[in-house]
């Protein structure tokens, strides 16, 4: 997650599957669509795999991953393991 130094992680339950919050700085929302790109970063010491591999496990298990903001800031990745329906 983009969350600073020592960002508070947080998973819940959401009303479409889960979500992951931190309470960072976030991510500029030009970034949104880059954000899971194999070797996308804001960060000069990251490698930018993170949210790439957690699309490639989402996409296949048929789930779809998206980013965000949290409610209070920071940035929020909300995975849907059903489709709408």
């Amino acid at each position: 997650m983009h969350g600073g130094q020592e960002p508070t992680v947080t998973v819940r339950k959401t009303d479409r599957d889960f979500a992951v919050t931190d309470d960072g700085p976030g991510l500029p929302e030009i970034d949104h669509d880059r954000v899971f790109d194999v070797g996308f970063t804001t960060e000069l010491d990251r490698d930018g795999y993170g949210l790439a591999i957690a699309r490639t496990i989402a996409e296949a298990h048929g789930w779809s991953i998206t980013i965000g903001e949290g409610s209070d800031g920071g940035t929020r990745v909300d995975v849907r393991t059903q489709a709408d329906g």
